[in-house]
This record gives structure tokens, sequence and C-alpha cells, in this order.
């Protein structure tokens, strides 16, 4: 399960789901909204682990990679992840990043997150 809240000076996303195909319904229902792509978003995470495969993370990253637009604004997104088993998904997404059309930073408190994006 998802919610997509827009928060004006970004969009936050808040993932329930740990399965890999729950967060990509998340991430299809971000990228489905007409101004997402030119936006900065907040990404949520729960407190139960993810269950996700590296090859379902090379999927996610192939459907990110495919959706977005030639010449688009390079945009941030923040991920709140708590410490633990997800901060190391967080970790290994982010080693994908680099090969992302945006700049990621991995937080664990909300509040740090919100402060960069509106930095």
């Amino acid at each position: 399960m998802h919610t997509i809240k827009d928060c004006g000076a970004y969009i936050r996303v808040d993932i329930e789901g740990t399965e890999s195909h729950q967060i990509l319904e998340g991430i299809k229902a971000a990228y489905a909204l007409p101004d997402y792509q030119s936006r900065d978003s907040l990404w949520v995470f729960g407190r139960e682990s993810f269950r996700v495969q590296i090859g379902e993370l090379l999927e996610i990253a192939k459907f990110i990679r495919k959706s977005y637009s030639r010449g688009h604004k390079r945009t941030r997104r923040a991920m709140v992840v708590p410490p633990g088993l997800n901060a190391g998904f967080a970790r290994v997404w982010s080693e994908m990043a680099p090969n992302l059309p945006f700049e990621l930073k991995i937080f664990h408190e909300l509040e740090e997150a919100e402060l960069w994006l509106r930095d």
C-alpha cells in the first residue's frame, strides 16, 4: 500500500509494503503524476524489513530510467528508512543512483530529509 501527498516543495510517497511489487506499485503511481519527474520527492518506508532481491532492484531501476524523458530537470530523492536491514537495502539502491536520473540521499530521520529537500 502507498499514499502520495503534494507537500508544496516536494511530493511525499509513503510505502507500507515490503515486497518488490508493492514498492514498484508506489513508484508507478508517483511516475503517473504529470509533474513528478520535475519535482523533488520524499520516499518514506515503514519499519518492516524489505523482501526484495537484487535482480528486482535492477528491474525497478530499469523502469525508472525508461520513464524519464531526455533533457529533464535533475531532481532530488530523499529516502527515509529505519536503521538495520532496510538501511542496507537503501545503501545498495544509492549505489545504483548515479546511473539514475536524480540525486538520492538516504536518511533515518524524517525531519532531516524534509530539511534537505527544502534547502
